[in-house]
């Protein structure tokens, strides 16, 4: 008992269709490999920013607590040593700005809301508990947070 014609077609079919199956199934462990790949490269680009970014959050932390110390003695201080104390808080804010344009903030702007209420003082970012957060983009538009609204 042989195969007919028709068996024969009907097994050739049958074998392509297995073939173009596995030919799939290699397709798709294969992009799956690539696109695991391209993850774990974009985690590990994420977790270097990621860690970048906490590093300059605790230098700006650290200034931050200099300055602070240094306004408070800055309040009872008078003639030379009142200038070098604004002359230290000077110095900090500059880190901070550099520390900031590092970030990527932009350049040219001032960087840090000063937090007293004076005309001119709002920056792009201010600080909230441990973080800065945007206040304005990077041509300094305000940046209105449509769930406030």
């Amino acid at each position: 008992m042989g195969f007919s014609e028709t068996n024969k077609s009907e097994m050739d079919a049958l074998s392509s269709r297995a073939e173009q199956l596995i030919d799939s199934i290699t397709n798709a462990i294969l992009s799956t490999a690539e696109s695991a790949a391209e993850r774990i490269e974009l985690a590990s680009r994420v977790a270097q920013v990621r860690q970048r970014m906490a590093a300059f959050a605790s230098v700006l932390e650290a200034v931050e607590t200099q300055k602070a110390a240094l306004a408070e003695r800055l309040e009872s201080a008078s003639g030379p040593m009142r200038t070098l104390l604004q002359r230290q808080i000077d110095m900090l804010t500059e880190q901070e700005t550099a520390v900031l344009g590092r970030a990527g903030v932009a350049a040219g702007m001032p960087a840090i809301d000063s937090g007293d209420g004076a005309a001119g003082s709002a920056g792009t970012h201010k600080r909230t508990g441990r973080r800065f957060v945007p206040v304005a983009n990077a041509t300094g538009a305000p940046i209105i947070d449509s769930a406030a609204h």
